[in-house]
């Protein structure tokens, strides 16, 4: 009779051999029938227009892709038209006179603005209101769009260092939209773009990856995407360690920053149901705890007296007048706040009238 430990090697061998046949049989069979899209590896064979003609590879480390510059063309529907530098948007001002002031709008496609114009998403529509305002006359303002689609917090943060900051701005508008704590990469851009880690190339495990994203977005955020982003402990993390690098990139320049929060048109259909004021303030909070001045967009379409159909370019995306509605709030708080176009010149002016002077 074979002794207790053979029996038990031979039962663990059989059990890992009925697992291993499971496991490849389930791998095939996903393959075959219904290969799970969460997290799939992207190949050019997946490539769309819009991925292959307005995006390209980012230099930046860490940040997976960015606008390709100098592009003049329709894309889906979509004139888009970018600059040298890969922005939304016409060149910077060669020269700056004294008094002139640059902003940074970063964001993701609520700043870039799919499904509108370049002339009317906010960024540039704030450029004409600052311009024609009382705080213009001979001053110039210019506010570079450097929003890009499906950018998160943490990408954000990499544009304000790496491309805002070389371009000495006064201001820095960070465009938080509700699903920026997301640091998977789950958005085809950075599907595409990125480089996959091993266990992405199983669908076997790619299942069940979903599978436990699914039950926390359950668990966190009772099924709701936007709430489970800002539950999750390690999610949440990723935005206040980006808004801790956006402070560090900034305060060496003297560059004031200015978080807007931007409202979604998604899941709801009366202003009195919005389902995300609470996530607003927990996102200011944040942003006033880093040190940034802070601006919640919502009360701007809410108190306009339009209906959320009235501001849909789609079921996220607003319209030219949705548009027009945050640059009239962003507009109201600059002009109340004036400090915050003066960040940079200011500090250096301070800086230097506290230099000693050679003797």
């Amino acid at each position: 009779m074979a002794s207790s430990p053979a029996r038990a090697s031979k039962l663990l061998l059989a059990l890992a051999v009925v697992i291993s046949t499971a496991a490849v049989g389930g791998e095939i069979f996903l393959r075959l029938f219904q290969p799970p899209e969460y997290r799939r590896p992207m190949t050019s064979a997946d490539g769309t227009l819009w991925k292959n003609l307005v995006h390209r590879r980012s230099s930046v480390p860490g940040l997976d892709y960015e606008m390709k510059p100098g592009i003049h063309r329709s894309v889906n529907g979509l004139r888009v038209e970018t600059n040298s530098l890969g922005m939304r948007d016409g060149e910077p001002l060669p020269e700056r006179r004294a008094g002139d002031v640059r902003i940074a709008a970063i964001g993701d496609s609520m700043t870039f603005g799919m499904r509108v114009s370049g002339e009317e998403a906010w960024p540039k529509v704030l450029e004409g209101r600052l311009n024609s305002s009382e705080a213009g006359g001979s001053r110039r303002f210019e506010v570079l769009n450097m929003g890009v689609s499906g950018y998160s917090t943490h990408d954000e943060a990499l544009v304000v260092r790496h491309k805002a900051m070389p371009l000495s701005p006064d201001l820095v508008i960070i465009g938080y939209y509700l699903n920026d704590p997301e640091d998977e990469p789950i958005q085809q851009l950075h599907q595409h773009f990125r480089e996959p880690v091993w266990w992405e190339h199983s669908a076997l495990l790619r299942f069940f990856a979903f599978e436990k994203r699914m039950w926390d977005q359950d668990r966190l955020g009772g099924g709701d995407v936007f709430v489970y982003l800002h539950r999750d402990p390690e999610k949440w993390r990723g935005v206040l360690d980006a808004f801790e690098e956006i402070r560090a990139a900034t305060a060496s320049g003297g560059t004031r920053v200015l978080v807007v929060v931007l409202p979604t048109l998604w899941r709801f259909e009366r202003w009195e149901d919005y389902p995300y004021a609470d996530l607003h303030r927990q996102v200011i909070d944040a942003a006033r705890a880093a040190g940034f001045d802070t601006l919640d967009a919502l009360p701007a379409w809410r108190e306009s007296g339009r209906s959320t159909s009235e501001l849909r370019a789609d079921d996220e995306h607003p319209n030219r007048l949705g548009h027009a509605l945050i640059a009239e709030a962003v507009l109201a708080k600059l002009l109340s706040s004036p400090r915050l176009l003066e960040g940079a010149r200011v500090a250096s002016a301070t800086a230097k009238s506290s230099t000693p002077r050679a003797r």
